[in-house]
């Protein structure tokens, strides 16, 4: 699709856009047009002139709502304005002389870096066709130069050449899945770096894109490049370039720098984790150990291990390719995925988002805006609190669980926000600003581990009335099943609205009661792949999951009774799906060795992954990293525990003045008249 940055509309308003997608054709390939539904004569001409151009072979339209004022037409084609955004790209020409300076170093450099890897190559122009030549342009932004602790201190110029990629003829059949590494990758990296005491490496690769292999000398793709790029070429008119390397803009470029780069480490003797492809592990050759660990997201590397094999693999790899930096994280406080994250000299690992926390600002509303809670909020306030929320669930999911279920329900209210709604976003920011010191700890502590989830569920507690379930899955001692305190590491976690209606709390637990158990079965999986050297079956993952024991806690004693105590038919329960379910469950815990165990609210971590605002006991413990697993044979609940924490004080402390002043108002009152007219000595 085309955009244009002005002009006027010449469509009506409210009007409908499709765009239209069509086979190849003789003339002009793949491409997408966008046409105006207006009169039903123009719209009837229209249709006849697109199915002159694409041969009626293949369409797809999807219509599209947009403001007339946004609609222009230029030189016959309809054209939609493009979309106002927030950037950080500098525009050069306003720049005083000495930026601009600063900038054209960048951009010398750029070029530097893209000739010097062969990522593209000069080209006569002559007989190749119009459609596979791409267009390039720069893009030029400030990046913050920060000091050994994280903190700024200045910026440099930065300037990146891009193809424009929504120009690519292959562009809907090129393969572009981006190698992300998985928040559990990340963990599993941290949580074992910190139990077998290895240092933390971080480093992130110069030009990654430009160092992959030639793989678009095939696909046949060229580029127009702008004009100063001509000039610092010394290109002559009839010379364009092609494009050797998949570089910056085209859609496949991430993938295929991935598989660059991991080509290179499994010849280097690293070996793909096989449930996360984004994460290595390195097997030293003499003693069949596990010695070292690898994450990639995208050009950014974390790496851990230790011994003489571990050290040359690194070396091999640095020498590969153009790295930025390398740091130590016991040295200093780096960067990785948007998190700081440190290395205590015992070998604990702390990952936080101060800044990240602190920077997330609130909706902007005045005092009179805050008095109509009752009042709908706006498309704009409604925006804004989609972006704040997306912020907040960001930091959620990297290092604050604790936030986790109230950013869901808050989400949830979206569609139907009022002002109410707003000033809860706000609350929320305000609170997690006032933690935003706080984040994971991955400790050193526990040795012989197993791994424990928590589950938990809220029934009918959303706006809509469905249910919230949330689970978290640490790594702890094995000494825990026995009522020790254990330290932790966390794993994953996650709350999310359950997707079957619920007609009972007992039916909400028992659904999240699978989920959680879904989830844990991966990650006890993942951590046994961790840390065995050779590789496993998963066409039979049980024998797997048998070799070690784990953990799955919840605080529904009809859940434990079920998986535990009840054998007679339906488990004795009402509602029949969920009894059906929970025997599913039953079996899974038996083939994968699992254990079940119940305990009291107050003990249940998860407890805060369900319920909105009720974080703390989840943020004290993560600051703690220690955590019990207490079975109490009579079942007592965590209210009716409180309840006997108040008697137990109260038979302490004041019951013998308490007896005492009775039977002084009784010798008092005996056979005497009280002032509401009756015998105190008949009611004693």
């Amino acid at each position: 699709m085309e955009h244009g940055r002005s002009g006027r509309s010449r469509s009506p308003a409210g009007a409908r856009f499709g765009i239209r997608r069509h086979g190849d054709t003789k003339s002009s390939g793949n491409a997408l047009t966008t046409i105006a539904e207006e009169s039903e004569g123009q719209q009837k001409a229209s249709e006849t002139f697109f199915a002159s151009v694409v041969g009626q072979r293949e369409v797809c339209e999807i219509h599209v709502a947009v403001a007339a004022r946004d609609v222009h037409c230029k030189r016959g084609v309809w054209m939609l304005n493009q979309r106002v955004k927030k950037s950080a790209e500098v525009n050069i020409r306003k720049l005083n002389e000495s930026d601009q300076q600063e900038f054209e170093q960048a951009m010398k450099k750029e070029l530097d870096s893209f000739m010097s890897n062969d990522a593209v190559r000069v080209c006569e122009a002559a007989g190749i066709p119009r459609e596979r030549v791409l267009g390039m342009r720069w893009i030029y932004t400030w990046k913050q130069v920060e000091d050994p602790e994280g903190k700024p201190i200045g910026r440099k110029a930065k300037a990146r050449l891009i193809l424009k990629g929504f120009q690519d003829p292959d562009l809907l059949t090129v393969d572009r899945q981006a190698p992300t590494m998985s928040t559990l990758g990340r963990n599993a990296i941290l949580s074992l770096a910190a139990k077998k005491r290895f240092k933390v490496f971080l480093g992130d690769i110069k030009t990654a894109y430009l160092n992959g292999d030639a793989t678009e000398l095939e696909r046949r793709i060229y580029a127009e490049p702008p004009a100063d790029v001509r000039q610092k070429l010394d290109m002559r008119p009839h010379e364009i370039l092609r494009v050797a390397k998949a570089v910056y803009g085209l859609l496949h470029a991430p993938k295929k720098w991935f598989e660059k780069l991991r080509s290179v480490l499994l010849e280097h003797g690293w070996v793909a984790h096989q449930l996360d492809q984004r994460v290595f592990k390195l097997v030293d050759p003499q003693n069949q150990v596990v010695c070292g660990y690898l994450g990639v997201h995208v050009d950014d590397v974390v790496c851990t291990g230790h011994g003489v094999y571990f050290d040359d693999c690194v070396q091999k790899l640095l020498k590969s390719f153009p790295f930025g930096s390398w740091k130590c994280a016991q040295e200093e406080t780096v960067k990785f995925c948007g998190c700081d994250l440190k290395q205590l000299a015992n070998c604990d690992v702390v990952v936080t988002q101060e800044r990240f926390a602190l920077g997330i600002d609130e909706i902007p509303l005045d005092s009179l805006r805050k008095g109509q809670k009752q009042d709908d909020a706006s498309p704009q306030e409604k925006q804004n609190m989609r972006r704040i929320l997306g912020a907040l669930n960001w930091r959620a999911v990297q290092s604050a669980p604790w936030l986790l279920a109230t950013v869901s329900h808050l989400q949830g209210c979206v569609e139907t926000a009022t002002v109410s709604d707003l000033l809860e976003v706000n609350k929320l920011v305000r609170w997690q600003r006032r933690y935003a010191t706080h984040g994971l700890t991955f400790v050193h502590n526990p040795q012989d581990t197993m791994v424990v989830t928590f589950t938990d569920a809220s029934w009918a507690t959303r706006r809509d009335g469905s249910s919230q379930g949330g689970q978290i899955t640490l790594l702890m001692s094995k000494s825990v099943m026995h009522g020790e305190t254990s330290h932790f590491s966390v794993l994953c976690w996650g709350s999310r609205r359950l997707r079957r209606v619920a007609r009972s709390s007992t039916s909400a637990e028992v659904q999240m009661s699978g989920n959680a158990l879904d989830q844990h079965e991966f990650c006890k999986l993942f951590m046994i792949i961790m840390e065995e050297p050779n590789k496993i079956d998963l066409r039979q993952p049980d024998n797997v999951l048998r070799s070690q024991e784990s953990c799955l806690i919840s605080d529904s004693k009809n859940v434990y009774d079920g998986l535990e105590k009840v054998e007679t038919s339906g488990l004795q329960m009402e509602e029949r799906r969920t009894a059906i379910e929970l025997l599913g469950i039953k079996e899974r815990l038996a083939q994968a060795n699992i254990r079940c165990r119940w305990v009291s609210g107050d003990q249940e971590l998860a407890d805060g992954l369900t319920k909105p605002w009720q974080g703390e006991q989840l943020v004290k413990a993560l600051q703690k990293t220690r955590w019990s697993i207490i079975f109490d044979p009579e079942f007592i609940s965590a209210k009716r525990k409180k309840q006997l924490g108040k008697l137990k004080h109260l038979e302490c402390g004041d019951l013998n003045l308490w007896l005492r002043s009775v039977f002084l108002l009784d010798e008092f009152c005996r056979g005497q008249k009280d002032f509401w007219g009756c015998d105190v000595s008949s009611l004693t």
